[in-house]
């Protein structure tokens, strides 16, 4: 995970990181060369400054909405131990 505030260059390392782990010529795995497309389709993103601020918006909105949804599950007596976790500040692009 990538902080909210990562720096073109935490981006860019982090991209260099997985794009290598996963490349297509380096990776067996069947699903490789669609996971080495998404991440470097995360990476355009991210390098465009209006685009990242509109993904990191996006995310904060879909936090909130699910903080909401969980506080409503918990008032209905649901155990929150049995709800997933949504963390704090990290975009999970990269």
């Amino acid at each position: 995970m990538l902080p909210e505030t990562a720096s073109d260059e935490d981006i860019r390392q982090r991209y260099l990181k997985l794009a290598n782990m996963i490349h297509p010529d380096k990776c067996s795995h069947p699903g490789a060369r669609e996971a080495f497309e998404a991440v470097m389709h995360a990476s355009e993103i991210l390098k465009d400054p209006k685009r990242k601020e509109e993904c990191v918006h996006l995310i904060k909105g879909a936090r909130k909405s699910v903080i909401k949804n969980h506080e409503r599950l918990i008032e209905k007596g649901m155990n929150p131990d049995a709800l997933p976790n949504v963390g704090g500040s990290s975009v999970d692009s990269l």
